[in-house]
């Protein structure tokens, strides 16, 4: 996508069939709405070609379904239109899920309600089909862990060292951000998700209660980094790394926020590289040198996010829209709030999508962004 002048792309109208901007360079067309299982929380993008099978130009949708334990996927169906694949058990309350290659096939990482981690991975020569979760931080059984970990509150998945296959990192107030390299073991089909590996990583010290965290290159160097919100303090702490073979990961910035941080996510902009809500409302941007800079005052308050290169999903009490992460403000349309949005990776398909839970908790909406 391009810049628009002044700055909006697209306003995203959740019953409009197609809407045009940018002189009709851009727009938001509808696919649809699928009903999920019920109970949804959150959703993600996530190739879910399984191991064996080549990658498609399209990733599917995983949702986690909170109360029911499990993740839906959603894929396109015959007439390319969206439909559920299939629950798949997800091993606890889940509230957040992420997609990521692991170990030459693919994965779908959740975090539930219990803080614990694990990795559900596609089946083998099948696309669409995850196997039984696999613990890989804080593992719980009946109710109980069974180490002394601290649960998690946010997990972040990508390839900081390069090999194509993806790492893990993960916020645990009272421990740091855990980063867990070496997750092919989990991800093997023959591993017992009962008994599973032990999976050696080391922590990045990360303030008293880390949160939100994001891989992303912050610095410009072409490394993926990590950048981490805290939630009792109004802070944001950057780690870049420095080499990925072997990988080694050091304390980079310490910016002090205006107000502590809800959200973080992850820019195509190389000059804003970070966006983050604020406890208030307000959403402001990083820049490379740690800079604050407020941008889309008129969007507050903002409630949900989503990022994917040079276009972020605002939801804010006006409405949901599509502007250009490195630009400021632009005309908004109120439009009835929702639960969660999604964007796919902007290299990840020829056309953009996006996705929307609504507030029901079940009901999720695709849009194409040509």
């Amino acid at each position: 996508m391009k810049p628009c002048s002044p700055s909006l792309l697209v306003l995203v109208f959740l019953s409009a069939a197609a809407v045009p901007a940018c002189g009709g360079g851009v727009s938001v067309s509808s696919e649809g709405s699928v009903a999920t299982g019920g109970s949804s929380v959150g959703l993600a993008f996530a190739n879910l070609d399984g191991a064996g099978v080549t990658p498609t130009l399209e990733p599917d949708v995983v949702v986690a379904s909170g109360k029911r334990g499990e993740v839906d996927v959603l894929t396109r169906g015959d007439g390319n239109a969206w439909r559920v694949f299939g629950n798949f058990f997800s091993g606890g309350e889940t509230l957040q899920v992420a997609g990521a290659r692991v170990g030459g096939g693919a994965a779908v990482f959740v975090r539930n309600a219990d803080g614990e981690v694990a990795l559900m991975p596609a089946q083998p020569g099948a696309s669409h089909r995850l196997g039984f979760p696999v613990s890989i931080y804080h593992f719980v059984r009946s109710n109980m862990p069974t180490d002394a970990s601290p649960p998690a509150t946010g997990l972040a998945v990508g390839d900081l060292d390069g090999d194509g296959s993806a790492e893990a990192v993960i916020a645990a107030p009272g421990l740091g951000l855990v980063v867990l390299p070496n997750l092919a073991a989990a991800a093997d089909p023959s591993v017992n998700p009962e008994r599973p590996p032990t999976i050696n990583g080391y922590k990045l010290a990360a303030g008293p209660a880390p949160s939100d965290v994001v891989i992303t290159d912050v610095d410009g160097d072409g490394r993926p980094d990590v950048a981490a919100l805290d939630a009792q303090t109004p802070t944001l702490r950057t780690f870049a790394t420095v080499t990925q073979l072997p990988l080694a990961i050091q304390p980079a910035l310490t910016v002090t926020l205006p107000a502590i941080g809800t959200s973080l996510r992850a820019t195509g902009c190389a000059a804003r590289p970070l966006v983050v809500a604020l406890a208030d409302g307000k959403l402001v941007a990083i820049t490379r040198a740690g800079q604050i800079e407020p941008i889309l005052d008129e969007m507050t308050p903002v409630r949900h996010l989503a990022a994917s290169g040079d276009a972020l999903a605002v939801d804010s009490a006006r409405g949901l829209s599509l502007v250009d992460s490195c630009a400021d403000g632009g005309p908004l349309l109120g439009v009835d709030p929702v639960a969660a949005v999604a964007l796919t990776p902007a290299d990840a398909t020829r056309a953009r999508e996006l996705a929307v839970l609504q507030p029901d908790g079940n009901t999720v909406s695709l849009y194409q962004v040509r």
